[in-house]
């Protein structure tokens, strides 16, 4: 009997197939560069990548799906932009 394998049916927290998602997928939904990819992952706010192949990382969309819906319920503005707001 085989367990703890993902198959087309397996499903992630939304109720979709999972997906692996390439780097310039997950930096551009998350709107950021590699760089600042790779020092949330350094600092363990990103989950890291996995290493299907030499030289190809992808990560699971639940896991960048996740990281958005975290950052969402806890979002703070930086001063910046809260003192723009109250000026204007």
């Amino acid at each position: 009997m085989r367990t703890n394998t993902m198959t087309d049916t397996d499903t992630r927290f939304n109720d979709k197939p999972e997906r692996f998602l390439r780097v310039t997928d997950v930096t551009d939904r998350l709107g950021m560069s590699k760089t600042s990819l790779y020092l949330l992952i350094d600092e363990g706010e990103f989950p890291e990548g996995i290493l299907i192949r030499s030289k190809i990382v992808v990560w699971l969309e639940s896991d960048v799906d996740r990281y958005i819906a975290q950052k969402a319920r806890t979002r703070r503005f930086s001063p910046a932009f809260l003192n723009s707001q109250a000026a204007g």
